[in-house]
């Protein structure tokens, strides 16, 4: 691997919450933007043999009579070439403009560049410098990702004024509430966590969800890093909440426990269809409702305990050629059964209006999650406890069949 420019897997972060609701002052945001990385691209990739690194900020006007600082980082592997790094940056900057557009925060990971940015705080190891205008920011961490590329999600929603909430009870109880939820006190043992701290109006609540294949330790590495990165993405708000493929996180001034939240939501898929065949490509959308329809209801009726459920079908795609689908539905296990089936089935609506045909697709809210990919086995086999019974394959017809 040493010098070779890996771009896959990768994953990129961002907020829900823009800088402005101005097209105008968003769009000069992003010109400040893109500007201060691509800076920073050239001259981390003309770092030489020892280091590709360079950080760096920009100001740039948001709000009437405030200035507001963009702080950035660009880093590759040392034992790129400098046309190699830039390349590899060159490909993060592209995905944080398709993603982070107006965004606060942002940042994109592979396993040879990082590209990041935030506005308004720095992440500033203190008594390092690297020049009068670079300071030396915390390590960036990777997040787990499945198959070939992974979007995190950060929803912040209700902001505070700067000023009311930097010294607030609320926030020092959020940081109180995040650092103690992944204990054993707050676990049902299988990868939820939930707590409460404070009191009265300052009172935060937290929940804490992994994906029901995850092993605890595998668990716990993604839940904390996911509370590092969302008390970054959203450092001043009354609600937040991160999604990453493997585990969620969660706070609010109220109690989340029980309650279908079916917003914020999030939709991925991709535009590359299984199939130039319509009577191919509905065949495969039979198959995969089918199955993720089957894991709803196994989810739904897992018990107060585990929502969570997995399995397989297979279908023909191409000529003599079988293919396999793999699905995942999970819900928080304090639902009702009628809740859980009730989020999974605005899940499964999600599904069948965006991803027909595709090969990939997931839809994620507070409360559940439904997921497929075609080929690729993204969970663990063992977690498949109950083979999916499934309608026989409709096979399409055959080439000579036209014109008969």
């Amino acid at each position: 691997m040493p010098g070779n420019v890996e771009l896959l897997p990768s994953s990129t972060s961002y907020s829900n919450k823009n800088v402005s609701s101005s097209s105008s002052v968003v769009e000069w945001f992003n010109q400040r933007l893109v500007a201060l990385l691509g800076e920073l691209k050239v001259e981390a990739a003309a770092g030489g043999d020892v280091l590709k690194f360079a950080v760096g900020n920009a100001s740039v006007s948001i709000y009437s009579n405030n200035i507001s600082t963009i702080y950035g980082l660009a880093q590759c592997n040392p034992d790129l070439s400098e046309l190699g790094c830039n390349n590899c940056l060159g490909e993060a900057l592209g995905s944080l403009q398709k993603y982070c557009y107006g965004n606060g925060f942002g940042k994109y990971a592979n396993p040879s560049c990082d590209l990041r940015m935030h506005t308004g705080r720095a992440q500033i190891k203190r008594g390092k410098m690297v020049s009068t205008r670079f300071q030396l920011f915390l390590p960036l961490i990777l997040l787990p990702v499945i198959g070939t590329q992974a979007v995190d999600k950060f929803n912040c929603l209700d902001a505070f004024p700067n000023t009311t909430i930097l010294n607030s009870t609320y926030l020092k109880n959020v940081n109180g509430v995040l650092s103690s939820l992944i204990s054993s006190n707050n676990s049902n043992g299988y990868g939820f966590y939930s707590s409460a701290y404070g009191e009265n109006s300052d009172k935060v609540y937290a929940i804490g969800l992994c994906r029901g294949d995850l092993k605890h330790d595998a668990c716990v590495t993604c839940l904390n890093a996911s509370r590092y990165d969302l008390m970054e993405a959203c450092p001043n708000d009354r609600e937040a909440s991160s999604w990453t493929e493997k585990c969620k996180l969660r706070y609010s001034n109220h109690s989340m426990h029980g309650t279908v939240e079916l917003i914020p939501s999030s939709t991925g898929y991709s535009t590359k269809n299984v199939s130039l065949s319509s009577s191919v490509l509905e065949a495969f959308n039979q198959r995969l409702m089918a199955l993720l329809g089957v894991l709803k209801v196994e989810a739904a009726a897992g018990g107060d305990v585990v929502k969570f459920a997995v399995g397989n079908a297979s279908v023909s795609i191409y000529s003599k050629n079988i293919s396999t689908i793999y699905g995942l539905a999970q819900c928080s296990p304090d639902l009702s059964e009628l809740g859980c089936n009730n989020c999974l089935e605005e899940a499964l609506e999600k599904i069948q209006m965006y991803c027909y045909g595709n090969g990939f697709g997931s839809y994620v809210n507070p409360s559940c999650d439904l997921y497929y990919q075609v080929d690729y086995l993204f969970f663990d086999p063992a977690a498949q406890t109950v083979p999916v019974a499934l309608p026989p394959l409709i096979s399409p017809p055959t080439s000579n069949a036209r014109g008969k």
